[in-house]
């Protein structure tokens, strides 16, 4: 019984990384499509999953022959995974009352949890028709609700992540945004964009493109969006310890874990088998429930080798713990 419990941990160990690193952004690389675009000003209905904020952003998919990829009507850009991208204008120094510039946003697979932090990272790719280069390439985690009703940036919306990398003019590769963020609980949906207003934005004149369509702004590509749950505490950093003596002598009487990590906002779920197999403790929060060595039976454990399992959303541990008294 107990090899037959060794086994179904070792595949509980090769599926749980997988199911960890579920991106919750649907149609990340924007590949999948309900209609062909045909013209450029709007993605509603178009891309699959995503529409439009605020402003007109672009879909190109390499299905069509006018807002193709590579070959656009701003740019030549071969797509850094997939067939399609997303362009959107995210700077124009005429934008002097602060207009809100072109955004998208897609539904999350799930709402964030309170209290979890989430690894956030998308792909950008200045066009060189482009007049200026910038800085602002950002991401807001929010309810499906209006983001700017007076249609004007206010401060009121604060992106969790920001590029942090300076002024991105790479207009060949691909440039990585990332970023994480402790979730306030209840955050459904992802919008792209800068967020900023005209003079937060950090900029470089591009003198090779004064005489070019966004002469006076900075039109990018996006690609790759990924959101994914993370955690720097891992059950690494969980200290179990292997014997104990549930002998009611107020000394060692419990079988208690600790961290060596940081806090820890997740609950630990775990299970304990004496050495025929047979369940004798389970929790699904093994920190705040520490073992007192009962049975289901009410009995204390007798002497001998336990065996526990520790998981997480992420990761299984497991060992053996003595139960002397």
């Amino acid at each position: 019984m107990l090899i037959r419990i060794v086994h179904t941990v070792l595949l509980f160990l090769a599926l749980l990384p997988l199911r960890a690193q579920v991106n919750l952004v649907p149609n990340p690389g924007f590949d999948e499509f309900d209609q062909c675009p045909t013209t450029g000003g709007d993605i509603t209905g178009y891309v699959k999953d995503w529409y439009r904020v605020s402003n007109t952003p672009d879909y190109l998919n390499a299905c069509s022959p006018t807002m193709g990829v590579p070959s656009s009507p701003t740019s030549y850009q071969p797509s850094r995974s997939g067939l399609a991208y997303m362009g959107a204008g995210v700077y124009t120094s005429n934008n002097l009352i602060n207009v809100p510039l072109e955004m998208f946003r897609t539904k999350l697979a799930e709402e964030l949890v309170a209290g979890k932090k989430y690894c956030v990272s998308f792909f950008v790719n200045p066009s060189n028709s482009s007049g200026y280069s910038i800085n602002c390439y950002e991401a807001y985690f929010s309810t499906d609700m209006p983001l700017y009703p007076g249609n004007v940036i206010d401060n009121s919306v604060i992106p969790q992540i920001s590029n942090m990398s300076g002024i991105i003019s790479d207009t060949l590769g691909w440039t990585e945004v990332s970023g994480s963020f402790i979730a306030e609980g209840g955050e459904s949906h992802i919008t792209l964009g800068c967020f900023k207003a005209l003079v937060g934005v950090d900029t470089i004149r591009n003198t090779y493109n004064q005489t070019s369509i966004f002469s006076n702004g900075a039109y990018s590509f996006f690609e790759d969006v990924s959101v994914v749950y993370c955690d720097k505490t891992t059950l690494d950093d969980i200290v179990v310890p292997n014997i104990f003596t549930p002998n009611h002598d107020g000394t060692n009487d419990l079988f208690r874990l600790s961290s060596q990590g940081d806090s820890i906002a997740k609950k630990l779920h775990m299970v304990i088998y004496n050495r025929w197999g047979a369940e004798v403790y389970k929790t699904d929060d093994a920190i705040g429930e520490p073992w007192d060595g009962k049975t289901p039976f009410g009995s204390t454990a007798s002497t001998g080798v336990y065996y526990y399992i520790l998981h997480d959303e992420k990761n299984t541990k497991s060992g053996f713990v003595q139960v002397s008294h």
